[in-house]
């Protein structure tokens, strides 16, 4: 099944085709990134309770939105070859713009499984 893909102009006629919603396997690989990154560290007895949390790599924003703009951008002028790249080689207000147009529809995804757990009254 092919799924629904929307095409976005960035502010320098860029035409960009990126899919309209991200799925809950590719929201996983997103998160994984920021999760290979972290510490945790927990000491519990009778008279320390602890917890430690810590940064291996303060890269991981950076890695995260590649991989979203691998999972997410289709095509860029229509050529589906090295998207990651192109879009990294991107002026910098259409980078922001095709960004930020990703972030909308992965930060929407969230919400709204982050809202399915919990019952209205």
């Amino acid at each position: 099944m092919e799924r629904e893909t929307k095409t976005i102009t960035t502010p320098s006629g860029a035409s960009v085709k990126i899919k309209t919603y991200i799925t809950g396997g590719e929201s996983e690989q997103i998160q994984d990134i920021l999760y290979k990154s972290v510490n945790l560290s927990a000491i519990a007895n009778e008279n320390n309770k602890e917890a430690n949390l810590s940064l291996n790599n303060g890269s991981f924003i950076t890695e995260q939105t590649h991989k979203a703009i691998e999972i997410m951008v289709v095509s860029v002028d229509d050529n589906t070859d090295k998207i990651l790249d192109t879009i990294l080689e991107m002026r910098l207000k259409d980078y922001m713009f095709v960004t930020s147009e990703i972030e909308k529809i992965t930060k929407d995804a969230q919400e709204e499984d982050q809202s399915a757990g919990i019952k209205k009254k």
